[in-house]
């Protein structure tokens, strides 16, 4: 008989839990069911928003600068050397599309109006043809920009080009701890700073570092072959915008940062174009080649009580070799009709900063103390042959995040300087 009760128990605790069991199931079902036409609600939600008018993303930002400039082995030469404003726009009108541009309007030429630097408190060609100062406007980059997935973004235009860090982070006044630019970088040097193209980057976690790429095809430099400006045979620029032939240049970066923290990244970068010369020139075959290492790192010391960044870049640009004609005046000092010369240059540079940030004051905190080591060698024989090193040291008050005052003394082989500068981001 007891067994008999059990037996029935059993019976209808499992007739009751069955039926249970098939709801419960059921509803999961339906809950799911439910959870997805939810996601899909959201989704088409976002499509219709995306498209409704005021819905876009417009941010307005970019810096500006002015550079007090003494040359400390000749009074005589004291300027206001450098004012620039830089406004960059990004326009974003759907989740995946976006806009970016950045413009230089800088003041420029004449004695009175006379600009110095590269626009970014670098060294330039200074202009003092005339008396009129005047207003030079320029398209830093313009660059659209397609977000693919997680790891892949697509752009095209006018964009930094990545090679080394310099470029794309520090070039903007306010974010570059010194008043000058590295020998080499910086608008008009031998080194790129934009050029015209497409570029797919991105970054993706590999275990506990991560890596991002930048890969580009652009129309890559121009060779200098003498014939416009004799003293130029044999460089290269890179703001071919039209094309001077059907070549392009392939380029790009792989950065590597190994700590979980990212405050380490070690990069390797490169260019390298088939034809720089003009279609159908006898230098039409000549190539280049650019080769470029870097390293960042931040160090967060509480036992120093701030923090230390350390940055460096080693580049070296090689061009073929070819004959280069002289000219009049050279040929008639009884020089060769031709010339040439192993077409290499070489850069690099070391930076350290630390800012006490820990401090207990609030006026130490905001000081940050700088040095950095530049060299820069352009080739011998060559009509611009060039070598300079240079320690610059450096004292900076930041006011603000985005905004510093600089003074720098930079000490070479060529000059002894000392700047003063004013830096704003907004």
């Amino acid at each position: 008989m007891k067994n008999k009760y059990i037996f029935l128990v059993a019976m209808f605790a499992v007739a009751g839990f069955v039926p249970l069991a098939v709801l419960a199931q059921d509803q999961s079902e339906v809950n799911k069911e439910i959870e997805k036409l939810k996601e899909e609600n959201r989704e088409q939600n976002k499509k219709i928003n995306a498209n409704k008018p005021g819905k876009s993303s417009f941010l307005f930002t970019g810096f500006s600068n002015l550079t007090y400039h003494q040359n400390l082995e000749d009074t005589d030469d004291s300027k206001f050397a450098h004012a620039g404003f830089s406004p960059i726009t990004i326009w974003r009108p759907s989740e995946r599309l976006m806009l970016e541009t950045e413009l230089h309007i800088e003041m420029e030429g004449g004695v009175h109006g006379g600009e110095a630097g590269d626009g970014h408190g670098g060294h330039g060609s200074e202009n003092e043809a005339g008396h009129e100062g005047t207003t030079f406007i320029d398209l830093g980059y313009a660059n659209m920009v397609y977000f693919l997935n997680d790891y892949m973004i697509i752009t095209a235009g006018k964009f930094l080009t990545p090679i080394g860090t310099f470029n794309e982070r520090f070039h903007p006044s306010w974010i570059n701890p010194l008043p000058t630019s590295p020998l080499g970088m910086g608008h008009g040097s031998p080194l790129p700073v934009a050029e015209l193209g497409i570029q797919i980057r991105g970054g993706l976690q590999t275990g506990i570092s991560k890596l991002n790429y930048a890969l580009y095809l652009s129309n890559g430099p121009v060779l200098e072959d003498g014939q416009g400006d004799p003293e130029r045979a044999g460089s290269v620029v890179y703001s071919n915008f039209s094309d001077n032939n059907k070549n392009k240049a392939l380029g790009g970066r792989l950065g590597w940062l190994p700590i979980h923290n990212s405050s380490l990244e070690i990069g390797i970068s490169g260019q390298w174009a088939k034809n720089v010369g003009d279609e159908g020139s006898v230098y039409e075959k000549v190539g280049s080649q650019l080769v470029v290492g870097d390293i960042s790192y931040l160090i967060n010391s509480t036992s120093l009580k701030g923090v230390i960044r350390l940055t460096g870049q080693y580049s070296k640009l090689m061009v073929d070799d070819a004959l280069y004609k002289s000219d009049s005046t050279d040929i008639a000092k009884g020089d060769s009709e031709f010339y040439t010369f192993d077409n290499t240059s070489t850069f690099y540079y070391g930076l350290i900063s630390y800012r006490p940030s820990k401090s207990g004051k609030k006026f130490i905190r905001n000081i940050e103390f700088v040095y950095r080591y530049d060299f820069g060698q352009t080739p011998a024989d060559s009509k611009w042959e060039f070598e300079d090193a240079r320690s610059t040291f450096g004292l900076n008050y930041w006011i603000q995040a985005r905004s510093a005052i600089k003074l720098a003394v930079s000490i070479g082989e060529l000059s002894n300087i000392m700047y003063l500068q004013w830096a704003l981001g907004f």
